[in-house]
This record gives structure tokens, sequence and C-alpha cells, in this order.
């Protein structure tokens, strides 16, 4: 299967008279997971905004397979996002949902068979708990037809279990896709990914082990 190449290049965005990223890039292929790290307000999610193409600013380069996209979202083949917030209607059941938010019946089913899922299918979304309601999330958008997911805290506020098949879920689609998430969760994240970044001081370090997260003060010293 050939190789997709998503492409986030010299992305600048500031607010007021800061900037919060300065000149980033990054890059990611079919069948890789990448990791972002970084702390509260250095600009995860704005990031994941900016490539998914619903976030205006200064300057950006978003190119998939060499094409430059203004708005990625738009061309429903390349990119979906997966928001830190529920994005699910909770008065919907959860076979509602399915069946509103993919077109694909073979998608459907396949969320609909999944083990985690099948016992949900007739519970509305404001009755699931914080791990059924993330899992599910994170499956719906893993089966849309796109090249690239952006998974913005899927680690999140859940329980252990869920974030262990999360992480499996993870693993599994990544064949088909490029995979690019952000955590705090640095062990789990970093576990999960192929290549792990540091969002810092506006830019992105490549990290290969734990004490360069010291090193960054992004962790305290052991």
């Amino acid at each position: 299967m050939a190789k997709h190449i998503l492409e986030a290049d010299s992305i600048i965005k500031g607010f007021g008279h800061k900037n919060l990223l300065t000149d980033i890039y990054l890059k990611c292929t079919t069948g890789e997971v990448l990791g972002i790290l970084g702390r509260n307000g250095t600009g995860k999610s704005t990031l994941l905004q900016i490539i998914f193409g619903s976030l205006e600013t200064e300057n950006r380069s978003i190119r998939i397979d060499g094409q430059f996209y203004a708005k990625p979202f738009t061309s429903r083949d390349k990119i979906a996002y997966l928001p830190q917030g529920s994005f699910l209607p909770s008065n919907l059941t959860v076979t509602s949902v399915i069946r509103t938010f993919l077109s694909s019946e073979i998608s459907r089913k396949t969320v609909a068979e999944n083990a985690r899922i099948q016992s949900l299918l007739n519970k509305k979304v404001s009755a699931l708990s914080g791990g059924e309601k993330r899992y599910f999330e994170v499956l719906l958008i893993l089966n849309l037809p796109t090249l690239f997911a952006l998974l913005d805290e899927p680690f999140a506020q859940i329980e252990p279990l869920y974030i262990t098949d999360i992480k499996t879920l993870i693993t599994s689609y990544k064949k088909d896709k490029g995979i690019i998430l952000t955590d705090h969760d640095y062990v789990n994240l970093m576990d999960v990914s192929d290549k792990t970044l540091l969002l810092t001081g506006g830019t992105l370090k490549l990290i290969v082990g734990r004490k360069q997260l010291i090193d960054y003060n992004y962790l305290p010293p052991e």
C-alpha cells in the first residue's frame, strides 16, 4: 500500500503580542503514530486545529502528498479530528449516532459489532461513562474514510481500562492511517507512538527518552 504524507510547515500563531507557535514543522505518514506532549497552554490543541484547517493563523502550509490545502477538513477523505470535549449529541442512542456519523455500511457494521460497543447500542450517549464515551468517539473518528486522524487528548480523565483499549484501537488502525495525538499522559502516549515530540517554547522538540522530558522541564527532576 502506498504511503501518504501529511506535512505541516511554517506554522506561526500569535495571541496578542506573543507567538504561541513559532515556525512549527511536522511530518506524519500513514502507518505512523506521532505523539505530541506539552503543558497546558503551550498550543497543542491550537496546532491540531490549524492542521485540521478549522483555525485561522498568520502563516501555515498544510500539505498532503505534496498538495497544499487551505482547509484540509473540507476534503472529506483527507483528515478527521477528535476534539478534547465530547462532540456527540447526548440525546441520541449509540445506534443513532453510528448511523448519523458514518455513511459507509461497512464502517457502521464495524463500529456496531465492536466488542465494547455492542452492549451500548440502545443506550443514550448521556448514559455512557466517560471511558465508554471517549472510546466510542475515538472508534468513530478512526472509522471515517480519511488518510489521517488527529486525536486531542484521547486518554484524558477516563478509566485505565479504556486507556488500554484506546491504545489498542490506535495501534490497530494505524496500518491504514497516519495518526497524530496529544496528551499529558506521557507514559501511555510514548507507549503507543512511533515518534514523540514535545511542544515547548513555541517549537517542537524530538523526544527519544524520559530523560529529555526532564531536561526540557516537562517532568520534575528525579
